[in-house]
């Protein structure tokens, strides 16, 4: 009984500190970061060299 104990308490330990380990972050910063990331993957930046109008699409 001891020993199932013991390896309850250990997973719970575990557990916890995964948890907090793989937490988001939080506040104003992690936000705007977040916001940045997502923007980006909406609307990905164009190289200049495709912008380019005068080249010809074959």
């Amino acid at each position: 009984m001891e020993f199932l104990l013991l390896a309850l308490v250990l997973i719970i330990i575990g557990v916890g500190i995964v948890g907090l380990r793989n937490r988001s972050r939080t506040g104003v910063g992690a936000g705007i970061d977040d916001f940045e990331a997502r923007r980006r993957a909406l609307a990905p930046e164009v190289d200049e060299s495709e912008q380019g109008g005068d080249s010809p699409r074959g």
